[in-house]
């Protein structure tokens, strides 16, 4: 697995609500470490998974995110 770094941003509104989705705003199978995220507003739909984030595989470290208003069938904010 590759280890993947991500500062400072926002990932706002992925997804459209109607479509099943993994990860409407990141999906990851790698090692991912995020720092200063915000997740906020995105949603994997009726039948999604990880609204905010879904991690299929790889290990998560997340320090000073915000996660926050994400939707989906499991794991709304993190699955």
């Amino acid at each position: 697995l590759k280890n993947v770094t991500i500062s400072g941003v926002t990932i706002l509104n992925g997804g459209n609500g109607t479509t099943n989705l993994l990860g409407a705003g990141i999906f990851s199978s790698e090692n991912l470490t995020l720092n200063d995220i915000v997740l906020k507003g995105n949603n994997a739909g009726p039948l999604g998974a990880g609204g905010g984030l879904e991690m299929f595989a790889g290990s998560l470290v997340m320090s000073g995110c915000t996660v926050t208003g994400n939707t989906a069938a499991q794991g709304g904010g993190v699955e």
